[in-house]
C-alpha cells in the first residue's frame, strides 16, 4: 500500500512533502528581512506524537525559529465541532516564560496584533480573517505586519496585497503515489516497500512581506 501525506508501516510506502524544510525556508526568508518575532497560526496541533502535516510544521517552526534566533509565538485556533468556518477562539503561547492563555471568540486576532509580532505564518483558511481584521484595526500589510500563507490557493493572488505563499506540490504527490501503487499492483508488490519519498514545496514570492517598521 501507499500512504500519501502520512507515515506508512514497514510493508507500505510513504509519499510526503518535507514540511520541516519548508518551514525553515519560510523562516529564513522572513529573517532575511529582519523579522525576529514571528507568529505561527494553526489549528489545534502539537498535542499528539503521531505524524501529521500540522505537527511537522508546528514542531519544525519551533525548532528552526530557535536555531535562527527568532522569538516564536504560537496560536492554535479552536473551531466549533463540525463547523470549520466558525472560530471559537484560540490558545496563545508567547514562549517567553509566561503561561499559555486562551482568548475566546473570533476577535482573538486583536490579541495577535498586541503580541508585538512583525510577521505571521498561517494556513490559507485564516488569511482572509487576518487581512479583514488588519484592515479594521489599521494594521498595514506588509508595512506593519508581514504575512505568509500555506497551500497557495488561487485567491491568494487576489488579496490586497497579493499574499506570499508556500506551494505544496499536491499534483506531483498524487501522481507519484498513483505510479507507485500501480507498479505494486501490476508488477511488483515489494516495489519501494518500506521507503519514504519526500518532495519539496516552493515559496511563491508576492507582495505581503517587507522589512518590519523600526
Amino acid at each position: 500500500y501507499v500512504c500519501m501525506n502520512g507515515v506508512a508501516g514497514p510493508s507500505g510506502t510513504s509519499v510526503l512533502v518535507d514540511e520541516r524544510r519548508g518551514i525553515m525556508e519560510i523562516l529564513e526568508y522572513l529573517g532575511s528581512f529582519g523579522h525576529r518575532k514571528i507568529a505561527f497560526v494553526s489549528t489545534n496541533v502539537g498535542e499528539c506524537n503521531c505524524y501529521s502535516i500540522a505537527n511537522e510544521r508546528f514542531c519544525g517552526f519551533l525548532e528552526h525559529a530557535r536555531h535562527l534566533g527568532i522569538h516564536p509565538v504560537t496560536v492554535k485556533i479552536q473551531y466549533k465541532k463540525f463547523e470549520l468556518d466558525s472560530m471559537e477562539g484560540a490558545d496563545f503561547d508567547l514562549h517567553d516564560g509566561s503561561s499559555p492563555f486562551y482568548v475566546a471568540g473570533s476577535d482573538f486576532t486583536e490579541q495577535l496584533f498586541r503580541c508585538g509580532v512583525t510577521a505571521v505564518i498561517c494556513l490559507d483558511d485564516y488569511v482572509m480573517e487576518l487581512f479583514y481584521k488588519a484592515h479594521h484595526h489599521g494594521v498595514a500589510i506588509p508595512r506593519q505586519l508581514s504575512v505568509i500563507a500555506y497551500n497557495d490557493l488561487p485567491f491568494l493572488k487576489r488579496t490586497i496585497p497579493p499574499t506570499t505563499s508556500f506551494h505544496i506540490p499536491a499534483g506531483e504527490l498524487g501522481r507519484l503515489a498513483a505510479e507507485i501503487l500501480c507498479e505494486k499492483l501490476q508488477n511488483n508488490p515489494e516495489y519501494r516497500r518500506g521507503e519514504t519519498l519526500c518532495l519539496n514545496g516552493d515559496l511563491i514570492i508576492r507582495e505581503s512581506v517587507s522589512a518590519p517598521e523600526k
